[in-house]
């Protein structure tokens, strides 16, 4: 008993390290222990580094060109450290595109038009033959400006040294161009009518923009009154717009294009153009193909093209900030991306790398012009060394076999395969077909088919307990057509549990019926694996980690898992050798010397641009001391073996404010960094790059100015116009009567996208409690949005009179000096207005969410109508959150709810334990996210002995109901990627009146659990008591889990003992109506009566109706168990209910979880699906209580979060 006490107080100490802190009243906060972020974590093992791909000192492509009988290819870096800044071109050249020398860098920081960084461009080879570099310079007001640069001597082949012109910049954003937002000159083109074009890639809110340019001259150059292309995907970095032929012409569709042949009439009639973009937001690219009219510079995808980002794409896989070249001496289209890690940042720097360049790929549009196709390039071939071969070889279902003869681990692997009877294919559902990546995910390479998956499992051990598989599988389509899928799954890839492993999947557009064949090739490099579907038209790139199936351990098999049987027709793989380039590499750098590979430590994603959106600064770290600490390289860190071979690789509480700012989901909250009770408040900070792994980080807003001098209370986050983030947060400078007034704060450096420093203006405090606003209730100010008048409008929560709750409306059109409007948006009776929240949601049944800024035109009725909002409120008096849904008047300014008894019969997101919640809308997957806080519910003098008190409810993704009367709430999809084990299930079991049964196999201290239920007879179900019809937990307590019914109680007991004297109950009450003739009204109840034999421990029940038709016999469960929270979805998130409870017993692996029913009728359980879940990152390591000592198991905490800082400091190079 005291030993399992004990490592039950261990265990939530371990958690309050992780996300809490001491709260009084409902003022929660994490903990923040950022001394703790600098230590180190485990090393990589040596063997994964590649050997046959391209691997420079530094990141990634700026321009690769071919001059003079040599390939070019300049890169970024910074010679003076291992962090983001100091940024020049390196440059490294090649004959063959596969063996490669380093030079000296060809343009670094020199003038002061790019005095804070020289980022990524391209190259351009004039008419008279002169190479000319346009690249995006950072100046003293970092600014993006474009700049050129020109070789000083045009004799020497090697290009080794550039000048700036002195007129630089050349091309400067004007007042209609985002200046953060204004980088990556594309390669320049020159139009019959003799001007020079260009591409810069641009955004205005959420369009990205190829901004187009002319010139006569290459000096003077005016922007053109349209942009080339736009589309709503977010900002467009590294646009690349190039021709390509198409078949039936004069010339091979194979064949590249120069842009300068277009001067050809008859040419430019044979060519299409297309496209490219890198998405900032989601981190992929995609293309598009059309017709591009020289005379009005308009450039028109064809209507096959998907011109979003559900569009095509080069690679499905981890391929980024791609560029392409034409190649004069092959007469052939070249394009270059760039794959980064997918382990942390300790792991890099133990290995001495981070990020390749993939294989250079010849490109060329397809004879059907409805996609290009990719292979890599015929120089690769002189690699290949020892070979087999493997013919007519027949694979029935379930079986694989092994490729032997070779080493597979550095190997160019090329097949063949044909299917034996396409009829056993699966049927396609169509909503499948946006996204294959999910589908891939759902049937992986373990799932068995009809035909397929069938494939390759690559770098896999001898006992097939790690393998990444690469494979196809073919489904039925409703026309009888088929559809093929090719996956890369990795999700075995690695022992290493910390691992990141998407798996990757495109479509293949091929007939699968015309010869039932399909080939595949796979360039297979210790960490790398890079595969091209029927011959080019799909291709995936994915990095994995093995850690047994390393060097002369890796093994290849050929497996199928579908009922039909395929036969590999050919397969010859060999063995590649490594270019002489990677084994000399760091002595053939000249003046980069050691430098240069110190410098490969840790540095990150240097070709996305917005204003150093991927550039990562470690000034927290001990990263950046070591850095600076030396020029030399400690031998250790440096280990050939895992260096790539063949890819370019370069060195090296209440929620104030969520939001997503360049790739990192923020976290504010508050925090006493003083003591563990109220008072001394700071906007304490942590990040993620999936919502899911957190990283703390030193606070961002601390009292420091008059207007904040005794505390800096909540708020919200607003993104401008222009991408800058502003906090408006309300602060206390008066400390008798706590006068609240509304501030704001900007980042001081944009470029971080960790938002590590802000700033506050002198003109704070920008609102103040005038004209009769109570001073004292005045506070929380909301995300502002900004209206077709141009101005920008928020809410600040208060109390008129006695118990009128108020959002008050301000107004700004320069978001410094804001004026009241003449009335509240809204108010009720109902006490103070606690954590506004005032938002759209789409209104026609779609899940996407809305940004708080979307412009509706007041005067379209239809798109008015398609859209309602919601103003979400948390009551002082009655510690919970209530929502309406309604109308939004923008002229009016005026607030609506659609149901007049709204404010009184409250709608809630969570009828639990759920208080002080803010929603944020995320743009990189579309969805509006809402986030809450639940407090403890056990004693103060608890809280005190385990140290930490209040969590976060789990992310969850919310949007309106079909309906129209109500959210949906659901999880959102990454605490998925925490499901551990194989899952447990339970099928068709019915569940007698009286019994339970218990679900084994399994750990349910911490466990995702999803259950449909069916009812046989809902007719059976007892009356509703009329006068219990609105107090949905007042029923919950008169009619428990233990209190017999008609149809139900039925559901889980979790966190349950072996002989049940603790038990949480989540479960059903169906009843029918008090008035004739409606359905039956289903009851959604927590009990945690039983939870605990701790008589001291508050219980409360809680309770929610489900509107939900039962009368069709099903509902569903989904509980998220977490040792002492219990999260729960009912029908599909239709009704929330988060409770915390504290077992003595039912702790750890005595922990039980049963399905139960307590009614007269029989239920079924139609399907159970129940999953351990791994602790996140933050949530590896020892404490006390685990076996070790306390000093053990504080230094293994801190293991843990030196762990877990390097985690998500590299997940924001990952470009997922």
């Amino acid at each position: 008993m005291a030993a399992a006490a004990a490592r039950m107080r261990a265990t939530l100490v371990f958690v309050a390290l992780l996300q809490m802190a001491a709260v009084v009243l409902v003022r929660a906060s994490h903990v923040v222990y950022p001394e703790l972020q600098s230590l180190e974590a485990k090393q990589v093992d040596g063997k994964l580094r590649t050997g046959y791909h391209f691997q420079p000192p530094k990141h990634w492509i700026n321009g690769p060109m071919y001059y003079k009988g040599l390939y070019h290819l300049f890169y970024q870096y910074n010679p003076k450290g291992a962090v983001w800044g100091n940024i020049v071109w390196a440059h490294s050249v090649s004959t063959d595109l596969i063996d490669w020398t380093a030079l000296d860098p060809g343009i670094y920081p020199s003038k002061t038009f790019d005095e804070k960084g020289c980022w990524s461009g391209s190259a351009t080879v004039l008419p008279s033959g002169v190479p000319a570099i346009m690249y995006t310079g950072i100046d003293p007001d970092e600014r993006q400006v474009q700049n050129v640069a020109y070789p000083v001597n045009l004799s020497d082949p090697y290009l080794r040294e550039w000048y700036k012109p002195d007129y630089n910049p050349i091309i400067n954003p004007d007042s209609g161009i985002n200046a953060s937002a204004f980088r990556d000159p594309t390669t320049a083109w020159y139009g019959p009518d003799g001007h020079w074009r260009l591409l810069v890639g641009s955004k205005v809110n959420m369009k990205g923009l190829a901004v187009l340019y002319r010139s006569r001259d290459f000096k003077k150059w005016v922007k053109a009154h349209h942009p080339l292309h736009s589309a709503h995907t977010g900002m467009w970095e590294c646009p690349d717009f190039f021709p390509v032929a198409v078949a039936g012409g004069s010339r091979h569709h194979r064949r590249g294009v120069d842009t300068a042949e277009l001067h050809d009439a008859a040419v430019a009639e044979e060519v299409k153009y297309v496209l490219k973009v890198s998405l900032d937001l989601t981190r992929y690219e995609y293309y598009t193909v059309g017709r591009y009219d020289h005379a009005t510079d308009r450039y028109v995808p064809d209507a096959a093209f998907p011109d979003n980002d559900y569009g095509l794409r080069y690679d499905y896989g981890d391929f980024y900030a791609s560029k392409s070249f034409y190649d004069p001496a092959k007469r052939r289209r070249i394009v270059w991306g760039w794959a980064n890690e997918s382990d942390t940042v300790p792991d890099d720097r133990r290995k001495g790398w981070a990020g390749i360049q993939a294989i250079p790929r010849k490109l060329w549009l397809s004879p059907d012009g409805k996609q290009l196709v990719q292979w890599p390039v015929e120089e690769l071939e002189a690699l290949r060394a020892k070979h087999v071969n493997v013919s007519d070889k027949v694979i029935k279902k379930g079986n694989y076999f092994e490729v032997t003869g070779f080493k597979s681990v550095q190997s160019d692997v090329d097949m063949a395969f044909a299917i034996k009877d396409l009829s056993k294919a699966e049927e396609f559902d169509p909503a499948w077909r946006k996204d294959a990546q999910a589908l891939c995910k759902k049937l992986g390479s373990d799932v068995d088919g009809g035909v397929g998956p069938f494939g390759l499992w690559a770098l896999a051990s001898g006992d097939l307990k790690e393998r990444t598989a690469v494979f196809f599988r073919v489904f039925k389509a409703n026309d009888s057509s088929h559809v093929v899928l090719m996956c890369n799954d990795p999700t075995r890839s690695s022992y290493e549990s910390m691992i990141y492993r998407p798996t990757f999947a495109g479509f293949v557009d091929v007939d699968i019926a015309k010869n039932k064949k399909i080939a595949l090739r796979t360039l297979i490099d210790h960490s790398v694996v890079e595969s091209f579907g029927a011959r080019g038209k799909t291709c995936i790139l994915t990095r994995v980690y093995p850690r047994k199936a390393v060097g002369d351990d890796a093994r290849l098999f050929v497996f199928n898992n579908g009922e039909s049987d395929v036969m590999v027709t050919n397969l010859d793989a060999w063995e590649m050798k490594t270019p002489k380039m990677n084994a000399k590499q760091v002595r053939a750098m000249g003046v980069l010397g050691s430098r240069v590979a110190w410098a490969w430590l840790v540095q990150l994603l240097l070709l996305q641009q917005l204003a150093g959106a991927s550039h990562v600064v470690y000034d927290d770290l001990e990263l950046q001391a070591a850095a600076a600490a030396a020029d030399g390289v400690p031998p250790s860190i440096v280990d050939s073996q895992l260096r790539t071979g063949y890819h370019f690789q370069p060195p090296k509480n209440w929620i104030n404010a969520p939001m997503y700012y360049k790739g990192w989901y923020h976290l504010f909250y508050q925090y006493n960094p003083k003591g563990a009770v109220w008072g001394n408040i700071v906007w304490a900070h942590s990040v993620s790059r999936d919502l899911i792994n957190w990283v703390a980080l030193k606070p961002a807003i601390e009292p420091s100015i008059r207007a904040d001098k005794y505390g800096c209370w909540s708020g919200s986050a607003t993104m401008m116009a222009d991408g800058t983030p502003v906090i408006m947060y309300t602060g206390v400078n008066r400390p008798d009567v706590n006068y609240q007034v509304q501030n704001m704060a900007l980042p001081r450096n944009r470029s971080d996208p960790l938002l590590r420093e802000w700033v506050k203006p002198g003109h704070n405090p920008v609102i103040v409690p005038e004209g009769g606003i109570n001073a004292t209730q005045f506070r929380d100010p909301t995300t502002a949005w900004r209206g077709s008048d141009g101005h920008w409008r928020l809410l600040v929560g208060s109390l008129a009179g006695q118990s009128r709750g108020v959002a008050y409306v301000y107004r700004s059109k320069d978001f410094r000096r804001w004026t009241r409007a003449a009335q509240p948006l809204h108010s009720a009776p109902t006490g103070m207005w606690e954590c506004p929240d005032f938002y759209p949601v789409t209104a026609d049944g779609r899940r996407e969410g809305v940004d708080t800024s979307a412009v509706v035109d007041v005067d379209d009725a239809d798109a008015a109508a398609r859209v309602k909002y919601v103003l979400k409120n948390s009551l002082d008096l009655r510690r919970y959150d209530y929502y309406t849904v309604g109308t939004y008047d923008r002229k009016a300014e005026r607030y609506v709810p659609d149901d007049p008894t709204g404010d009184d019969h409250h709608l809630r997101y969570d009828y639990g334990n759920f208080y002080a919640s803010k929603t944020f809308y995320d743009p990189a997957k579309r969805r509006r996210i809402l986030w809450g806080w639940a407090n403890e519910s056990d004693t103060a003098a608890d809280d005190v002995a385990k140290g930490w008190a209040g969590i976060q409810a789990i992310p969850r993704k919310v949007w309106l109901d079909p309906s129209g009367k109500q959210l949906l709430q659901w999880p959102i999809e990454e605490v998925e990627r925490l499901r551990g084990k194989r899952p447990v299930t339970l099928k068709d079991r019915v569940v007698k009146p009286g019994e339970h049964v218990e679900v084994t196999g399994l750990q349910t201290a911490q466990a995702d659990v999803e259950v449909s239920f069916e009812v046989g007879r809902p007719e059976a179900a007892e009356r509703l008591d009329p006068a219990m019809a609105y107090d949905a937990q007042r029923l919950c307590s008169a009619r428990g889990a233990d209190a017999r019914g008609g149809v139900g109680p039925f559901g889980l007991w979790v966190l349950a003992s072996a002989g049940l004297e603790e038990k949480t109950a989540v479960f059903f009450r169906v009843f029918r109506p008090a008035a004739r003739g409606g359905k039956p009204v289903v009851l959604m109840c927590t009990d945690p009566t039983k939870s605990s034999r701790n008589p001291n421990m508050y219980q409360p029940t809680f309770a929610g109706f489900v509107d939900t038709d039962i009368t069709n016999g099903k509902i569903s469960l989904r509980s998220l168990i977490d040792r002492s929270v219990v999260e729960s979805f009912g029908a599909g998130g239709k009704a929330c209910i988060l409770s915390r409870v504290y077992p003595s017993l039912a702790i750890g692996k005595n922990a039980r979880l049963y399905v139960f029913n307590n009614g007269k009728e029989e239920i079924k359980v139609s399907q159970l699906t129940a999953w351990e879940m791994k602790k996140p990152i933050a949530g590896r390591g020892g404490t006390r209580g685990s076996g070790g000592s306390q000093a053990e198991g504080t230094h293994r905490i801190k293991q843990m979060l030196r762990r877990a800082t390097a985690i998500a400091q590299r997940a924001f190079t990952r470009g997922t």
